[in-house]
């Protein structure tokens, strides 16, 4: 059997009766390979989800068990002697150690929010206790951030020890911003 394909055979109603379900069972196939791939892509999504779902039940875990609280609305305001006793406290800081500049208060009309400027001294620290310091602000209040941070070697070594060794003491100067939404 030979088969042409030509005008004359294009125009015959029984080439068209072939080729159009042959056409359709082609696009049937590929549609089918390509659903399998969109299902395959929801599954992986799907599984990503679940995986989220989990980590924000830890995080809220860890919170909890770091006593920060599971919501936003736990989350405290800032407050500077709050801030200075129970974090230096936390970090084993002295408290005679640090020393607070002025605040400064900035209103923010465009947010309805007020920003406040606080500058720290801290005198003889370890970079271990100045890390533990500065994380546990940020931790314990989402809107601070730590804007500028000036380290030096602290020239007043107390022990003979810390004299041998060069000493982990250092003197930091840090500027705090924190955003107060306007309620």
């Amino acid at each position: 059997m030979n088969f042409e394909l030509n005008e004359e055979t294009l125009k015959q109603p029984m080439t068209w009766a072939v080729i159009i379900p042959v056409c359709l069972m082609l696009a049937t196939i590929y549609s089918c390979f390509s659903l399998k791939k969109y299902s395959d892509t929801a599954k992986n999504n799907a599984d990503t989800v679940q995986e989220l779902y989990e980590t924000k039940d830890q995080i809220l875990s860890l919170r909890q068990e770091l006593n920060i609280g599971n919501r936003i609305s736990d989350i405290k305001e800032f407050d500077l002697a709050e801030f200075l006793i129970s974090n230096a406290k936390e970090s084993d800081i002295p408290l005679t150690n640090i020393s607070a500049g002025r605040i400064s208060n900035k209103i923010d009309k465009r947010n309805n929010s007020t920003i406040s400027k606080q500058n720290f001294s801290i005198r003889k620290v370890d970079m271990f206790r100045l890390g533990k310091y500065i994380t546990k602000a940020k931790i314990a209040y989402a809107d601070l951030d730590c804007t500028q941070i000036h380290i030096s070697r602290s020239m007043k070594l107390t022990t003979t020890r810390e004299a041998k060794t060069g000493g982990d003491a250092w003197d930091v100067d840090l500027s705090f911003v924190y955003v107060t939404p306007e309620k």
